[in-house]
């Protein structure tokens, strides 16, 4: 009888966690084609950089396009920024991840070298100064791709928003 039982729960077991495990998976592949739009739009189908942390960014970037009313000629070339700003973003950005965790190690060392400390912050401020002047580019870009009343715009959305858009991206 006590083996029927133990039979019966680890059957019971197993088939939670098929449920679970087909759960999972069909959440991962909703998650995964519900955003292929915005992958695909902004050069993403080969990598899964959308992310709800960039959502302010991609936003930023459709209240551009819905604010200034571009024609179909700016809107190409608008596609052409984001396209062309797209790439160099991520990779910054994983690089400063890849040295905070190198400086995080480096604090918790046994006997931390404050000259490497030194080297890695420095790094990372080269690093977030590269972003900043992506970020600059990228508006300048859009700028140009823009009438004289369509850049008044422009800049009362930037005013608005508090900070220059950024690049489309995800980390």
């Amino acid at each position: 009888m006590e083996g029927q039982l133990n039979k019966r729960f680890y059957i019971i077991v197993i088939i939670i966690l098929i449920i679970l495990n087909i759960l999972s998976l069909t959440s991962i592949w909703i998650l995964y084609y519900s955003t292929y739009h915005l992958r695909k739009d902004f050069g993403f189908e080969k990598h899964s950089f959308y992310s709800d942390k960039f959502k302010p960014f991609h936003e930023m970037n459709r209240i551009i396009e819905d604010e200034l009313k571009f024609d179909e000629t700016q809107k190409a070339k608008f596609n052409e920024i984001q396209k062309r700003h797209i790439t160099l973003t991520p990779i910054l950005m994983d690089s400063i991840k890849v040295l905070k965790r190198m400086l995080v190690e480096e604090v918790f060392n046994s006997s931390p070298d404050n000259s490497k400390i030194d080297t890695l912050i420095s790094a990372m401020t080269n690093l977030h100064r590269q972003i900043e002047l992506q970020i600059v580019q990228y508006t300048k870009d859009l700028k140009s791709i823009c009438n004289p009343s369509q850049i008044e715009k422009l800049k009362s959305i930037i005013i608005k928003e508090k900070y220059l858009p950024a690049p489309p991206f995800k980390p």
